[in-house]
């Protein structure tokens, strides 16, 4: 086998099975978890970051959740001041994380949404 052909292909496996982690969690009984990561970025003392995942296309919102990470510097000084259903979009979750720390700090916010098919709410048909 072509040497070329095997470097690409387990490139391509590597980076699908690593990218299905930031997006889709795991999906049982008709729940999914969508979960989506800011990148990594400076924030002034104070000053906030936030980011939202979205339930997928005939999925409903159930609940979510949210986490703030500091790094140099704004390790447990980053604050999770508001994780909860987003105000202006439905079927989405919203996190805001601010610095905290006397001095400007790397900051990442991360959300996930719980979502479910709208059979889930559904009660059995009687037969």
């Amino acid at each position: 086998m072509n040497k070329g052909y095997i470097a690409f292909a387990l490139m391509f496996v590597l980076g699908f099975v690593t990218a299905i982690p930031l997006y889709v969690n795991a999906e049982e009984g008709g729940v999914t978890t969508v979960k989506v990561e800011s990148e990594v970025e400076s924030r002034p003392s104070g000053k906030t970051m936030s980011v939202k995942s979205y339930c997928p296309e005939r999925k409903t919102l159930i609940g979510g959740g949210g986490v703030c990470l500091g790094f140099m510097g704004t390790e447990n000084k980053v604050l999770l001041t508001v994780s909860a259903p987003s105000p202006d979009e439905e079927n989405s979750w919203f996190v805001v994380c601010a610095n905290m720390n006397n001095n400007p700090g790397d900051v990442q916010a991360m959300s996930w949404a719980i979502c479910a098919d709208s059979e889930v709410f559904e009660p059995e048909k009687k037969k």
